[in-house]
């Protein structure tokens, strides 16, 4: 508990540097399954 109370501030700011790089791989990186079920993929006929 002293390493988090004493690197809060890196912490917190190292959540944030990860979650901005996850929205940045999540707009540059399609969704497989969004773009099978927009192509009407796995629906049986």
């Amino acid at each position: 508990m002293t390493y988090y109370h004493d690197h809060l501030e890196e912490i917190r700011q190292q959540i944030l540097e990860d979650e901005e790089f996850a929205r940045a791989m999540q707009a540059e990186t399609p969704s497989l399954v969004a773009k099978k079920l927009r192509e009407g993929h796995g629906t049986k006929d």
